[in-house]
């Protein structure tokens, strides 16, 4: 959810406008039953056009990174430049297929506290409490006033394997890149690199040491200070 870009958000606010977007299937945004990076590139350039925005520094982290990278590759025009957090444009491996299981095993009907669906995740194979957390905060209250997920979990589940795809051969963007990435994840590695360069020739690559893949909420003044000095050196 965008809410997870909410302090950064403000603390960049101060110097400049900011839009936080919550990607198909994610958030507030509209459910589908299309999932892949061409949707969501797409979506966001009809969100740039109906808000009249242009030469913008577009940012997003692991499959938002993707998507933004897309979007960098068949509209560059619209772009000033590119920030993105722990992922490249490699083929990754689906990773998250036993997160998605286990949130489509809550039975939300029977859940009456956030207290009892964080235990029941913890139990179903999410035992990491920040990775939790940050995935509670798309559980919100149905009209009813249930519990459901704001994310389109049946969708994600079916097609989880377009989060790995390979940014299109033909793709890249001739404008400054910068690659985030924490020191302790593996979505980046050195061997990377010569095929980062050959989508993004004016790229450079900042690691974060004491992060994980969730760098903006592991490291967050480290983020900001990295973002901050890079949108000010490209204008």
């Amino acid at each position: 959810m965008c809410d997870n870009w909410m302090s950064l958000g403000r603390r960049w606010a101060a110097h400049r406008e900011v839009h936080l977007i919550d990607q198909r299937n994610h958030g507030r945004s509209p459910k589908s039953g299309h999932w892949t990076y061409a949707h969501m590139a797409e979506d966001v350039a009809g969100y740039m056009k109906e808000h009249g925005l242009s030469g913008v520094h577009l940012m997003g982290h692991s499959m938002g990174g993707k998507t933004a990278m897309h979007l960098a590759s068949l509209a560059p025009d619209l772009l000033s430049s590119l920030v993105v957090v722990d992922i490249g444009p490699k083929q990754y491996p689906v990773h998250h297929r036993t997160i998605v299981q286990a949130l489509r095993s809550v039975p939300l009907h029977e859940m009456k506290s956030r207290s009892e669906v964080d235990a029941f995740l913890e139990r179903s194979g999410i035992p990491e409490w920040g990775v939790r957390q940050f995935l509670m905060k798309s559980l919100s209250r149905d009209k009813e006033k249930g519990f459901e997920w704001r994310f389109h979990l049946e969708v994600i589940d079916r097609e989880l394997q377009n989060v790995g795809e390979e940014l299109l051969p033909s793709g890249g963007f001739d404008g400054p890149v910068l690659f985030i990435r924490g020191g302790r994840s593996g979505y980046i590695e050195d061997d990377d690199l010569p095929g980062m360069h050959r989508f993004f020739p004016e790229m450079e690559l900042k690691t974060v040491a004491d992060a994980g893949h969730w760098v903006q909420a592991e490291q967050p003044d480290q983020m900001h200070d990295l973002i901050q000095d890079f949108m000010e050196s490209v204008g």
